[in-house]
């Protein structure tokens, strides 16, 4: 599926998020497997302390968020609201991305 307006983030080997950012491709396949950056969650401080991969495989940390508001959303391309969440999240990002806020989600 393609979204304009938005980069696609993997966490771990199949998971992916979305941040606002150009146009980009948005996939639905999810694993349950963690990202090795991520195997010392119980230690992680904030959100910040998180890598995830974007869709060519590089390591995205967080921390280049650091001073943004972030809406983390939790969002499944096939069910029957995609069409009108991802239309209302759009409307998010135009409006309050020269505020600073950044939107990632992850199904």
């Amino acid at each position: 599926m393609r979204i304009h307006g938005w980069n696609l983030l993997k966490v771990g080997t199949t998971v992916c998020s979305l941040q606002f950012f150009g146009t980009r491709f948005v996939t639905t396949n999810i694993a349950n497997q963690g990202n090795a950056k991520m195997a010392d969650w119980k230690s992680a401080s904030s959100v910040y302390d998180f890598t995830v991969k974007d869709i060519t495989g590089a390591d995205v940390s967080l921390d280049k968020y650091k001073g943004h508001v972030l809406l983390i959303v939790n969002i499944a391309s096939l069910c029957g609201l995609t069409a009108t969440n991802y239309k209302e999240l759009v409307e998010l990002d135009e409006k309050y991305r020269e505020r600073g806020l950044r939107i990632l989600a992850f199904p």
